[in-house]
């Protein structure tokens, strides 16, 4: 295919000496960008990008094998779906005007580092290193892709604030996703749904200073994850975490984050900040500092380190009186709540610890039982601790909620 205009031709003559074409400054990603401050001199037709990657496939061994460009308007969808492709691929600080389609693609690294779009669709992608750091989307569809190296959301800006009030919109719908390398997306803001069912890690999961918001339903479903490595999630959630049947490795890290059930569910439901029923922790759980609002339960997990939620903060959710942090059937080497706020009912009922458990200067029991004295405030039925219960200055403030 032959150039149209002078961005074209300036990609065209990088692409011959396998260099990267930047068309000038800018940076699409950025929310007070103004796609009017680039002028036309700076747009790239979807088709001729793509038409340089089927070139490149015929080119000599010794040539560099890549297609890079920075800084332009990208007109067009660019559909890569069902092709094999033997060159990397680096579209950095580029506007999308249409979406990415990638669907079943197999190719080797892609860049798209600050680039902005309205959609990337990639269910099927087969590729290396695959970069979306800085960039911002709509909706990213990672349905059964298998990345063979790293998988960076760090810093992007993903879904769409429009259907905050659909508790099913997907930012990011990765069920059966495989990433052979580390998954990091620190920084990330995602409105609506992070879906990663199924997904499998070697590498670890990174999600510091994340801030997920699907206030009408789940803020992230991670049931049936494999995680190999550690999950680092200091994170802010508005809406459930589900980590029902989760398998994480070394260390499940919820160190001061910040999580809330959804609002706008059915009034005979539970408002669900945590689910994590049937999770699997070989090393340690550590959640020191994290405020929950709303019910959360970890029944029947096995943490095989220590399960530390000291200095943890828990309340109702906010149309309900009381709520619930159920760890019935949980085994752990040892379990510390200690310096806690838990304005809920605790359940230990047939907890096992092989070490000690460690209550102390914690507050249980919600502050109005009105449920009535059926429902104590800290319930351990059945419990086995080979080590101490430690109570030492336990606070109750109703005096219907016995412990």
């Amino acid at each position: 295919m032959e150039p149209n205009g002078e961005a074209e031709e300036h990609l065209l003559a990088g692409f011959r000496r396998g260099e990267t074409t930047d068309l000038g400054p800018g940076e699409p990603a950025d929310p007070a960008f103004g796609l009017d401050s680039w002028p036309p001199k700076r747009v790239v037709r979807a088709e001729f990008v793509r038409a340089l990657l089927l070139d490149a496939e015929m080119l000599e061994p010794s040539h560099p094998r890549l297609v890079s460009l920075a800084g332009a308007q990208i007109v067009g969808a660019l559909r890569l779906s069902n092709l094999e492709l033997t060159v990397d691929l680096e579209l950095r600080r580029c506007y999308f005007t249409e979406p990415v389609v990638l669907t079943n693609l197999s190719a080797r690294d892609l860049d798209f580092t600050g680039c902005r779009m309205p959609n990337l669709a990639a269910s099927g992608l087969a590729a290396g290193l695959v970069e979306l750091a800085g960039a911002r989307t709509g909706q990213i569809d990672l349905r059964r892709a298998r990345i063979r190296d790293d998988l960076s959301l760090d810093a992007a800006t993903i879904g769409d604030e429009s259907y905050v009030d659909d508790p099913d919109y997907l930012a990011l719908y990765a069920d059966g996703l495989a990433v052979e390398g580390h998954l990091t997306a620190t920084g990330l803001a995602a409105a609506g749904q992070i879906r990663l069912v199924g997904a499998r890690i070697t590498g670890s999961l990174g999600l510091n200073h994340a801030h997920i918001a699907n206030p009408a339903g789940v803020g992230v479903d991670a049931s049936r994850i494999t995680v190999e490595g550690g999950v680092y999630a200091t994170v802010e959630i508005d809406g459930e975490l589900v980590l029902t049947g989760a398998a994480i490795g070394t260390l499940l890290s919820l160190l001061e984050a910040r999580l809330s059930a959804p609002h706008g569910r059915p009034t005979q439901e539970p408002g669900w900040a945590v689910r994590a029923g049937g999770l699997t922790v070989d090393g340690h759980l550590i959640a020191n500092g994290v405020q929950l609002t709303g019910w959360t339960e970890f029944q029947a997990a096995v943490v095989r380190g220590v399960f530390e939620m000291d200095r943890v903060s828990i309340g109702p959710h906010p149309s309900e009186a009381v709520g619930m942090l159920d760890l019935t059937g949980m085994e752990a080497q040892s379990l510390s709540l200690r310096d806690g706020r838990l304005n809920t009912f605790l359940k230990l009922d047939r907890l096992r610890v092989a070490g000690n458990v460690t209550l102390t200067n914690s507050t249980i029991g919600p502050e109005i039982a009105e449920t009535g004295p059926d429902w104590p405030g800290l319930s351990a039925d059945a419990a086995t601790v080979a080590g101490t219960f430690s109570l030492e200055g336990v606070y109750r403030p109703a005096a219907s909620c016995p412990l």
